[in-house]
């Protein structure tokens, strides 16, 4: 089973690496720029922070199942 933890911890991983990448550095030369900049992107940064949280709540619920997941038996009783 530790097989398949490290794979489903990896597709997590990657999930979550994925939702960064349509996150973009505003071009700003003064702080003000920065804001606005930032202010613009807003729906972009709300929706990467709400499907971050979504990922880590299944990552974790999926951690906090696998001490149980070993008393699953692999052959079916005869």
């Amino acid at each position: 089973m530790n097989r398949l933890h490290a794979l489903t911890d990896g597709v997590y991983a990657i999930a979550m690496t994925i939702l960064v990448l349509e996150l973009h550095v505003p071009d700003a030369r003064s702080s003000s720029e920065l804001v606005a900049g930032l202010a613009a992107q807003a729906p972009s940064l709300f929706g990467f922070a709400l499907s971050f949280a979504a990922l880590g709540t299944y990552w974790v619920g999926n951690h906090s199942r696998r001490p149980w997941s070993g008393a699953i038996p692999t052959r079916r009783p005869p």
